[in-house]
Protein backbone atom coordinates (compact mmCIF):
# COMPACT_ATOMS: atom_id res chain seq x y z
CA UNK A 1 0.00 0.00 0.00
CA UNK A 2 1.46 3.36 -0.86
CA UNK A 3 1.10 6.44 1.01
CA UNK A 4 -0.68 9.47 -1.18
CA UNK A 5 1.89 12.11 -2.39
CA UNK A 6 -0.57 14.89 -1.24
CA UNK A 7 -0.47 13.33 2.46
CA UNK A 8 3.48 13.30 2.51
CA UNK A 9 3.54 16.89 0.40
CA UNK A 10 1.00 18.06 3.61
CA UNK A 11 2.67 16.85 6.40
CA UNK A 12 6.41 18.07 5.05
CA UNK A 13 4.66 21.35 5.00
CA UNK A 14 3.52 21.08 8.52
CA UNK A 15 6.97 20.01 9.57
CA UNK A 16 8.55 23.11 7.98
CA UNK A 17 5.87 25.36 9.37
CA UNK A 18 6.39 24.21 12.67
CA UNK A 19 10.36 24.57 12.27
CA UNK A 20 10.12 27.51 10.16
CA UNK A 21 9.75 30.32 13.30
CA UNK A 22 10.59 33.58 12.45
CA UNK A 23 13.72 35.22 14.36
CA UNK A 24 12.50 37.55 17.33
CA UNK A 25 13.52 40.42 17.47
CA UNK A 26 16.98 40.59 20.17
CA UNK A 27 15.96 42.16 23.47
CA UNK A 28 19.07 43.31 25.39
CA UNK A 29 18.42 44.59 29.05
CA UNK A 30 20.35 47.46 30.16
CA UNK A 31 21.06 47.58 34.09
CA UNK A 32 21.26 50.96 34.24
CA UNK A 33 18.19 53.80 34.37
CA UNK A 34 17.61 55.38 31.23
CA UNK A 35 18.95 58.47 32.17
CA UNK A 36 21.80 57.52 33.55
CA UNK A 37 22.43 54.93 29.85
CA UNK A 38 24.37 56.64 26.98
CA UNK A 39 22.61 54.61 24.30
CA UNK A 40 24.35 55.62 21.04
CA UNK A 41 27.69 54.19 22.66
CA UNK A 42 25.68 51.29 23.43
CA UNK A 43 24.59 50.61 19.70
CA UNK A 44 27.72 51.26 18.47
CA UNK A 45 28.68 47.76 20.21
CA UNK A 46 25.67 45.75 19.65
CA UNK A 47 23.95 44.71 16.42
CA UNK A 48 21.40 46.57 14.64
CA UNK A 49 18.05 46.49 15.50
CA UNK A 50 18.16 45.32 19.09
CA UNK A 51 15.87 46.46 21.46
CA UNK A 52 17.00 48.46 24.46
CA UNK A 53 14.96 47.70 27.53
CA UNK A 54 16.35 49.63 30.74
CA UNK A 55 15.04 48.98 34.58
CA UNK A 56 12.43 52.10 34.66
CA UNK A 57 11.18 50.99 31.24
CA UNK A 58 8.64 48.87 33.31
CA UNK A 59 8.75 45.64 32.16
CA UNK A 60 10.85 42.53 33.50
CA UNK A 61 14.55 41.94 32.25
CA UNK A 62 14.71 37.89 33.35
CA UNK A 63 13.79 37.12 29.73
CA UNK A 64 16.01 39.28 27.68
CA UNK A 65 18.69 37.57 25.32
CA UNK A 66 21.59 39.65 27.11
CA UNK A 67 21.76 42.00 30.14
CA UNK A 68 24.23 44.19 30.30
CA UNK A 69 25.68 46.57 33.55
CA UNK A 70 27.23 49.45 31.94
CA UNK A 71 29.83 50.23 34.57
CA UNK A 72 30.41 48.09 37.90
CA UNK A 73 31.79 50.13 40.64
CA UNK A 74 34.88 49.83 43.17
CA UNK A 75 31.95 49.65 45.88
CA UNK A 76 29.53 47.58 43.95
CA UNK A 77 32.11 45.32 42.89
CA UNK A 78 33.11 44.86 46.72
CA UNK A 79 29.86 44.17 47.90
CA UNK A 80 28.45 41.88 45.28
CA UNK A 81 31.71 39.81 45.38
CA UNK A 82 29.88 39.06 49.30
CA UNK A 83 26.16 38.38 48.01
CA UNK A 84 25.29 41.85 48.98
CA UNK A 85 23.37 44.80 46.92
CA UNK A 86 22.81 48.09 47.44
CA UNK A 87 20.42 50.56 45.33
CA UNK A 88 18.36 49.72 43.53
CA UNK A 89 20.18 49.22 40.26
CA UNK A 90 22.44 46.65 41.99
CA UNK A 91 19.55 44.78 43.73
CA UNK A 92 18.53 43.92 40.28
CA UNK A 93 21.44 43.09 39.29
CA UNK A 94 21.79 40.66 42.37
CA UNK A 95 18.12 39.16 41.51
CA UNK A 96 19.21 38.43 38.06
CA UNK A 97 22.38 36.49 39.43
CA UNK A 98 20.35 34.80 41.95
CA UNK A 99 17.84 33.32 39.37
CA UNK A 100 21.52 31.92 37.21
CA UNK A 101 21.20 34.59 34.63
CA UNK A 102 24.69 36.12 33.26
CA UNK A 103 25.55 39.47 33.61
CA UNK A 104 27.57 41.47 31.28
CA UNK A 105 29.75 44.52 32.12
CA UNK A 106 31.34 46.97 29.87
CA UNK A 107 33.46 48.61 32.38
CA UNK A 108 35.23 47.30 35.43
CA UNK A 109 35.78 50.51 37.21
CA UNK A 110 38.43 49.30 39.02
CA UNK A 111 40.71 49.08 35.72
CA UNK A 112 40.99 52.20 35.92
CA UNK A 113 43.55 52.90 38.37
CA UNK A 114 46.04 50.00 37.06
CA UNK A 115 49.02 52.36 37.19
CA UNK A 116 48.19 54.16 40.10
CA UNK A 117 46.63 51.51 42.67
CA UNK A 118 48.67 49.79 44.87
CA UNK A 119 49.32 45.93 43.94
CA UNK A 120 47.87 44.51 47.13
CA UNK A 121 44.48 46.87 46.58
CA UNK A 122 44.45 46.12 42.67
CA UNK A 123 44.93 42.51 43.49
CA UNK A 124 41.77 42.58 45.48
CA UNK A 125 39.45 44.41 42.70
CA UNK A 126 40.95 41.52 40.41
CA UNK A 127 40.24 38.60 42.90
CA UNK A 128 37.00 40.23 42.97
CA UNK A 129 36.26 40.33 39.31
CA UNK A 130 37.03 36.54 39.57
CA UNK A 131 34.84 35.94 42.64
CA UNK A 132 31.68 37.33 40.55
CA UNK A 133 32.73 34.93 37.42
CA UNK A 134 31.61 32.34 39.23
CA UNK A 135 28.21 34.02 40.00
CA UNK A 136 27.71 34.64 36.31
CA UNK A 137 29.23 37.85 35.84
CA UNK A 138 31.65 38.46 32.69
CA UNK A 139 33.15 41.19 30.85
CA UNK A 140 31.12 42.65 27.94
CA UNK A 141 32.31 41.14 24.46
CA UNK A 142 30.76 43.24 21.42
CA UNK A 143 29.39 41.15 18.81
CA UNK A 144 32.23 41.27 15.88
CA UNK A 145 31.13 40.90 11.81
CA UNK A 146 32.41 37.82 11.66
CA UNK A 147 30.19 36.62 14.90
CA UNK A 148 27.16 35.41 13.62
CA UNK A 149 24.31 35.27 16.31
CA UNK A 150 20.86 32.51 15.32
CA UNK A 151 18.03 32.59 17.69
CA UNK A 152 16.45 29.69 16.07
CA UNK A 153 15.53 26.34 17.46
CA UNK A 154 16.65 24.28 14.38
CA UNK A 155 19.82 25.89 12.25
CA UNK A 156 20.86 23.55 8.81
CA UNK A 157 23.01 23.42 6.54
CA UNK A 158 21.13 26.35 4.81
CA UNK A 159 22.16 28.27 7.59
CA UNK A 160 25.41 28.08 8.27
CA UNK A 161 26.24 28.59 4.32
CA UNK A 162 24.18 32.10 4.58
CA UNK A 163 26.12 32.84 7.47
CA UNK A 164 29.27 32.26 5.87
CA UNK A 165 28.20 33.92 2.57
CA UNK A 166 28.38 37.13 5.31
CA UNK A 167 31.35 36.34 6.17
CA UNK A 168 31.14 34.81 10.27
CA UNK A 169 33.20 32.73 10.79
CA UNK A 170 31.80 31.78 14.21
CA UNK A 171 27.64 31.35 15.01
CA UNK A 172 26.45 31.71 18.59
CA UNK A 173 22.88 29.63 19.01
CA UNK A 174 20.52 29.45 22.28
CA UNK A 175 21.79 27.01 24.30
CA UNK A 176 18.57 24.74 23.04
CA UNK A 177 19.19 25.00 19.61
CA UNK A 178 19.60 22.28 17.82
CA UNK A 179 21.97 21.71 14.91
CA UNK A 180 21.29 19.37 11.88
CA UNK A 181 24.17 16.91 11.01
CA UNK A 182 24.40 18.65 7.48
CA UNK A 183 24.84 22.01 9.10
CA UNK A 184 27.42 20.70 11.64
CA UNK A 185 29.31 18.98 8.70
CA UNK A 186 28.93 22.09 6.61
CA UNK A 187 30.37 24.12 10.15
CA UNK A 188 32.94 21.84 10.42
CA UNK A 189 34.44 21.65 6.82
CA UNK A 190 34.25 25.58 6.50
CA UNK A 191 36.08 26.24 9.64
CA UNK A 192 32.55 27.84 11.06
CA UNK A 193 32.76 27.63 15.03
CA UNK A 194 29.05 27.12 16.19
CA UNK A 195 28.64 27.37 19.68
CA UNK A 196 25.77 28.00 22.04
CA UNK A 197 25.18 30.07 24.82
Amino acid sequence: MGLDSTLVEQIIKKVLQELTVPEPKTRVGILALRKDTDFEGLATCLPQGVELVCLDDGCSLGGMDRLILPTLSCNAMADLAMGKASGRVMEGVLALLLTGQAVEVMVFEYQGYEKTAPHALYDLYASHEKTLSGFGVRRFEPETEDTLVLRKRLITEKDVAEALAKGATQIKAGAKAVVTPLGADFARNHNIDITKE
